[in-house]
């Protein structure tokens, strides 16, 4: 556990000679019922004061927590809240601060927990977090409050005191305002009225004004107690401050300067040299200045009311025997215009000063505090020394930001020095920045530094540092290749690189489709960290070996090492984690077909993740329960679980839970008939994770567009988006590979390609052999049931397998049992084609050219009257001609396709419509439309991509039509213009990005282009 800077969860003592302000404590006593004080001002107007006097006025215990930089860190500002409660009551927290120390838990779930002992504490108390405003750039703290603030128990009440007006979000406030939980009190509330300037200068100086006097002090001042304090050192406050404002400069920096100038030269220095001390014990003071009597002095600028004030709490140092020490600290203004001063007066005596501090806290062992102050004194080889004293700690997250912070700040000779350093930095740039590249190029300083020092051990380090790096990038090749020399590098007594590098070596060939070598790799692993003991270490193994024995086809096995997981996860009560592995479970029996006992693991899951108040693991388990839900044929139940997981998984911020769980309501949707609402989802999942370069996920949601669209007859897009999931899933996906393959199989039963069919259904075959087990596919059988009845001949494994689906889920729906029909496909973008299925439309019918005219363009203009039609496709002819040629056309077209159908009319109004017809002008219209709503230009670019491809020549390009083709050429000239606009996006795109390659692909193409020659009319 991280220690605490106990200063820092004490309060301020009250001063003897501190003014009540009434008025103020009162209004604090009449709201102590609130859920939230916030007291905002700028500095200098009293907040600390205050609230130390309030909190000594209390009967209830009061819990102090004073904000600094190194708190930005979320958990390190929760690791202080609980320290703060536990000053009070020292065995709170015990499960928060568990939660902390893994820092792997989500913020919700520390919520939760935190708020629970709270509750369980029973007792009532303050929780006061002043100087916030230090933090306000941090987002994680501000949304950590938002969610603590406003489930916080009845017991506890919380006072923010800061500088600027803390963002806890407009949805917050706005409820705490609505229930009255929450008051402020600003600049205009803590400025001190005259009849307390009056009675301050009494009080504290002896001084005694007339009320008209403090009134006119108090308007000069505006109320501001600091320039009072400081005008009243420095001699008349009316005169000192009318003196600071006609010398044009700064307010406060002139008073202090002032008050600086009457003190004697001793009492000076020690002002200005202590300063550079966050807090300041006497002996600390005396280490720095090499004195003997820094306590005699602190007493005395105490009492003098010189902007110095004690805390209450007591610490024990190396250097300061067994005495308690009294701590003090500065006024954060008056510390700051010290600091100031001495820089630029004495920039020399600055920086040593500085320095010295540094060694202080490393003899004191605060090394924290000392990295910071060699770092303020440009004491780069001492501060990066200190780093490598802190790097030899657990990693954890708050201290890989304070890492990352410290080395960012060391010069790059010095880090050349260092290269440890750069190894710990590209550590976080993985881990907590996800910038895989920066980490490689950090890791190949390192290298080429160690490789000249011939430190094998570091530079083995450095190497796998580098394999998991090019992991998350997926490299994977590469990743085994770094670690088997890492291996060669690493001595035989350094366990744990060794072990490091079998399990990056495993996850990689077991992602590669090489899941034996990645047991066994793994297992490696695992046996180093048995024999240290290493118990955290070793449930990721297991959860590691559970994964790839699963890719294996190893249920069993898997099962058993997702139950040592879990054994581990539950004996270090980390919850989390332990919802995960009921999940991969819970996932084992949905793959068996084992589904009540899949539901039943979901459930446990479940309700763990919901005792843990996890957003993120209660998404993991409705997620899964919907998909069994789903596979049970149990639509409404799965869409309503699946809805409960995406808000979760949103609030959660997961975003790859979020798209997943859009693509499982999507095929929901479709079974339920509800296709193109279910399109429209995941559309969405597949748009987000192509943004993010998911590509595991891209080709999961490929999947479910191309499943559905060979249910809708688009055969040619089912076929073309199948074969692009299978290449990903060929590299070891097995189980996703056999749904595509079933998937591909159906596709291509329907569009007369049994030759393919039957290759697809054996690949099928071959993936559920490799894996062993069968149960994930028999709702994916059902649905696919067309193909396995057609090849039942030659697949009696799935012929029986789609037999044992309809015992358990019921029988296939009719859909996927429905006649195979050739798909029609029509291309008008150069020379025009029709085929039905692989072959060119070749009849009698079809040769007419009239017949192919009013195809081309039904399909161009639809919805056309036959007076419209023939007033352009026949505009010499008489109105009977017209008529007698419209009907015999529309019957040639019927007749050259077969089917009577495929020209409808509704209401006056001619169409074509052919089952699982495709039209590349169409297809480059969606495309192009697609492009110009897409949010985001990379995804613009995709779809500009996949129209330029479709165009293959001008519209109808040398079609000999019997009109004069007026409306052949409009539809060219538009669709040239359409297609030279995506020209020149892409080439502007490409160019922006710096890809020389694919901006003169499009270039030549654009250079291509030639203005279209008027076709004859003649």
């Amino acid at each position: 556990m991280t220690e605490l800077i106990t200063t820092k969860i004490v309060p301020p003592r009250r001063r003897p000679d501190l003014l009540d302000r009434p008025r103020l404590l009162d209004t604090l006593r009449e709201n102590a019922h609130r859920r939230l004080v916030v007291v905002s001002a700028p500095a200098g107007y009293g907040k600390t004061s205050l609230l130390a006097d309030f909190a000594h006025q209390l009967d209830s215990p009061v819990c102090w927590y004073t904000v600094t930089e190194p708190d930005e860190n979320l958990w390190a500002f929760a690791r202080y809240i609980v320290g703060a409660i536990r000053q009070q009551y020292p065995d709170f927290g015990a499960r928060s601060l568990r939660h902390i120390d893994r820092e792997t838990e989500d913020r919700d779930a520390l919520v939760t927990t935190l708020v629970n002992e709270i509750h369980a504490l029973g007792r009532p108390f303050w929780l006061i977090v002043d100087d916030f405003h230090v933090v306000e750039q941090a987002q994680d703290v501000h949304d950590f409050l938002a969610s603590l603030i406003p489930l916080l128990p009845d017991n506890c009440h919380m006072v923010i005191a800061t500088r600027t007006v803390p963002d806890l979000g407009p949805e917050m406030v706005a409820r705490l305002v609505a229930r009255r939980e929450i008051i402020g009190l600003g600049r205009d509330a803590l400025r001190f009225t005259p009849e307390e300037v009056q009675a301050f200068l009494r009080d504290a100086y002896d001084y005694e004004i007339s009320l008209d006097q403090a009134r006119e002090l108090a308007e000069v001042s505006e109320g501001w107690i600091t320039a009072i304090i400081l005008t009243s050192q420095a001699g008349d406050p009316l005169a000192g401050i009318a003196r600071a404002r006609d010398a044009g400069e700064r307010l406060y920096e002139y008073l202090a300067t002032e008050v600086l100038a009457r003190l004697s030269p001793d009492t000076r220095n020690f002002l200005l040299d202590s300063s550079v001390l966050r807090e300041m014990a006497p002996e600390v003071v005396n280490a720095l200045l090499d004195m003997d009597d820094a306590g005699l002095v602190l007493e005395l600028l105490e009492h003098q009311n010189i902007f110095v004030s004690r805390l209450e709490g007591r610490e024990r140092h190396r250097y300061a025997g067994d005495e308690p020490q009294v701590w003090y600290r500065y006024h954060s203004l008056f510390r700051e215009f010290l600091l100031t001063w001495l820089r630029e007066t004495n920039p020399q005596r600055y920086w040593s000063l500085q320095q010295q501090a540094g060694y202080v806290m490393v003899e004191a062992g605060h090394w924290g505090q000392a990295i910071d102050y060699f770092l303020e004194a440009g004491a780069y080889e001492q501060a990066a020394h200190a780093i490598e004293e802190q790097a030899h700690r657990e990693f954890t997250t708050s201290l890989a930001d304070r890492l990352s912070r410290w080395i960012d700040a060391l010069p790059a000779e010095v880090l050349e020095r260092h290269p440890r350093l750069l190894r710990c930095r590209a550590r976080s740039a993985t881990e907590r920045d996800n910038d895989p590249a920066r980490a490689l190029q950090l890791c190949e300083l390192a290298e080429t530094i160690l490789r000249r020092r011939n430190d094998a051990v570091e530079l083995a380090w450095v190497v796998v540092e580098k394999a998991v790096a090019l992991r998350i990038q997926g490299q994977l090749q590469a990743v085994i290749d770094h670690c088997e020399e890492a291996l060669e590098l690493a001595p035989d007594d350094e366990w744990s690189v060794i072990a490091e590098a079998q399990r990056n070596r495993g996850l990689a060939e077991v992602r590669l489709g090489q899941p034996e070598e990645g047991v066994t790799a793994l297992r490696t692993s695992l046996d180093l960290w048995q024999q240290v003991g290493n118990r955290t270490s070793c449930a990721v193994l297991h959860n590691d070996l559970g994964h790839a024995l699963y890719q294996l086809g190893n249920l069993t096995a898997s099962e058993l090492h997702y139950r040592k997981a879990l054994e581990i996860w539950n004996a270090l009560d980390d919850p989390g984690r332990a919802v995960l592995v009921l999940n991969n479970i819970a996932l084992v029996y949905h793959d068996r077909g084992s589904y009540t006992e899949s539901l039943k693991e979901y459930r446990r899951a479940l309700e763990r993740a919901r005792d843990s108040g996890s957003r993120r693991y209660r998404a993991y388990a409705l997620i899964g329960m919907g998909d069994v839900y789903r596979d049970l044929g149990r639509y409404t139940d799965a869409v309503e679980t699946y809805k409960q997981g995406l808000l979760d998984a949103r609030k959660a911020g997961d975003a790859y839970l979020g798209a997943y769980c859009l693509d499982a309501l999507g095929q929901t949707y479709h079974l339920m008939g509800e296709t193109s609402d279910g399109i429209a989802l995941i559309r969405r999942a597949y748009e987000d994770a192509q943004e993010r370069g998911a590509a595991h996920e891209v080709a999961l949601y490929q999947l479910s567009l191309g499943a559905i669209a060979h249910t809708q007859g688009f055969l040619d897009e089912a076929r073309s988006r199948l074969k692009h999931c299978i290449t990903h899933f060929q590299q070891g996906h097995l189980a996703e590979l056999a749904k595509a393959y079933l998937h591909l199989a159906q596709t291509s039963h329907l569009a007369y390609r049994p030759q393919e069919m039957r290759e697809s259904i054996r690949n099928a075959e071959l993936c559920l052999f490799r894996l062993a087990y069968d149960g994930f596919v028999l709702a994916t059988l059902l649905r696919t049931a067309g193909a396995i009845q057609a090849s039942a001949d030659t697949s009696p494994y799935l012929r029986d397998l789609l037999g044992q689906a309809e015992e358990r889920l019921g029988p296939a729906p009719e859909l996927a049992l429905r006649s195979p029909q050739p798909a029609l496909r029509v291309r008008m973008l150069g020379q025009p084609r029709v085929y039905r299925g692989d072959a060119p439309l070749e009849n009698d019918d079809w040769s007419r050219l009239r017949a192919q005219e009013l195809f081309f363009y039904l399909l161009t203009n639809p919805r056309r009257t036959a007076q419209q039609i023939g007033a352009d496709l026949w505009p010499d002819l008489s109105p009977s001609k017209v008529k007698n040629n419209f009907y015999v056309t529309v019957s040639r077209v019927r007749g050259a396709l077969g089917d009577p159908e495929c020209v409808v009319c509704e209401d006056g109004r001619y169409a074509i419509r052919a089952p699982q017809l495709w039209v590349d002008v169409h297809q480059f219209r969606e495309a192009i439309d697609l492009a110009r709503t897409s949010p985001t230009e990379q995804v613009e670019a995709r779809q500009l991509e996949r129209a330029v491809s479709l165009y293959q020549g001008d519209f109808l390009q040398d079609f000999p039509a019997e009109s004069d083709q007026s409306w052949v050429r409009e539809e060219r000239e538009a669709l040239r213009r359409a297609y030279e606009g995506a020209l020149d996006r892409l080439i502007e795109y490409w160019t922006a990005r710096g890809d020389e390659q694919r901006r003169h692909q499009y270039a030549q193409l654009r250079s291509k282009m030639v203005e279209v020659p008027e076709m004859s009319t003649d």
